[in-house]
């Protein structure tokens, strides 16, 4: 027994030597005693790693809340909401590259800017969400119209600027892209004109890019609309906040889920394998595999994150904000066509053609992620109604 203890002691100085440098999470676990025997030294360390990431999620909430209510002098108004909401929306468009298969292949997993960085930008994103999202599942009356005055699906149309390739996903009326719906719906041809060009001037001097002849800016340092105050009477704080949480569920939380499980089904199949293999070389039966230090590993480091409490909360409150809407929608559909006769099948269905079918998907792979991970509880806890 104390050979064995040995032995994985060996193995957890040995994984903390090489991996040290690349993340805090992994040398705090290989520093507890006899890790991973240890069940209760190992459930403190995920406390204590998920309080330090919770405690960095509401610093950038709170910067996030200050930057979108800025008035200072010689500061035009709305300028602080145009670039935190323009950066965002930048950070998701240089991001996309993560979900065009890097996910799927845990060998191209340096895709994108680095799973933390997304994962804890998503959660500040998600505490934006909370107020009218706990509002409305709780059926605060301040938030009863938040369907029809806030979440419009026309948002994906008006504001493709800060959705990105958002607006060229298959929708779920089965078009491509939301200006092919448009075109289909309205009989004509599909084009750009429903997106507002991008910002065409900063604030800081210099900066400014040449207009292309769409009217958009061709410099890629542009975080701010000419007219922020115009920018943001063109839609709520509310309504930019959602859909922009919208991408970020598609380009930072799900692309960590796909990769980890991904990781570590392909790490696990390739141990059981070879471990196989070699009870079957020496003449013996099926093994009875334990769990390798190193998937143990993998597992405390990348669930303490995925799983940090008020992330898990807030995603799963704001998926099923999602389907109520989506649900909503579908049922407004249906009356239309019940009211306008069976010829305005186009004019029905048409808030349902604006919506990119990720939404759902995405919606769908969280809650199965977060049951899977047996945290159902999660999901009961949320008043649906």
């Amino acid at each position: 027994m104390s050979g064995s203890s040995s032995s994985s002691s060996s193995n957890t100085r040995t994984i903390s030597a090489v991996a040290a440098g690349m993340s805090p999470a992994v040398v705090l676990f290989t520093s507890l005693r006899s890790y991973p025997t240890n069940a209760g030294e190992i459930e403190g360390a995920k406390r204590v790693l998920e309080g330090v990431l919770g405690a960095v999620a509401d610093a950038v909430h709170q910067v996030a809340k200050r930057l979108a209510s800025l008035k200072a002098p010689g500061t035009p108004a709305g300028a602080g909401r145009e670039v935190l909401l323009s950066w965002l929306a930048r950070v998701a468009a240089a991001n996309e590259v993560r979900c065009r298969g890097g996910e799927y292949s845990a060998l191209k997993y340096l895709e994108g800017a680095p799973d933390g960085f997304m994962l804890n930008l998503t959660a500040a994103i998600l505490r934006l969400t909370k107020p009218f999202v706990s509002g409305y599942i709780s059926q605060s009356n301040k938030f009863m119209d938040l369907f029809s005055k806030h979440l419009v699906p026309t948002h994906y149309m008006t504001h493709g600027h800060r959705l990105g390739s958002a607006t060229a996903e298959a929708t779920l009326s089965g078009e491509r892209g939301v200006f092919g719906a448009a075109a289909s719906a309205g009989g004509g041809s599909s084009s750009n004109n429903h997106i507002p060009p991008r910002p065409a001037a900063p604030l800081a001097a210099g900066s400014a890019g040449s207009s292309s002849s769409n009217g958009t800016s061709s410099s890629d340092d542009v975080l701010m609309a000419a007219d922020p105050a115009a920018a943001a009477a063109s839609a709520s704080f509310i309504a930019e906040v959602f859909f922009i949480a919208q991408r970020y569920l598609r380009v930072g939380l799900l692309p960590a889920v796909n990769r980890f499980t991904k990781l570590y089904q392909q790490l696990w199949d390739h141990y059981s394998h070879s471990a196989t293999q070699a009870a079957a070389a020496a003449g013996e039966g099926p093994p009875r595999l334990a769990l390798p230090v190193e998937l143990r590993l993998l597992a405390d480091c990348s669930l303490s994150q995925l799983l940090q409490p008020d992330m898990v909360a807030d995603a799963t409150q704001f998926v099923v904000l999602e389907i109520l809407w989506l649900a909503d929608l579908v049922t407004s559909s249906k009356q239309l066509m019940q009211q306008a006769g069976s010829n305005s099948r186009s004019t029905a269905g048409s808030m349902l053609a604006c919506i990119p079918e990720s939404v759902l998907g995405d919606a769908a792979a969280w809650l199965t992620f977060v049951i899977k991970q047996g945290q159902a509880e999660q999901l009961a806890a949320v008043p649906i109604g």
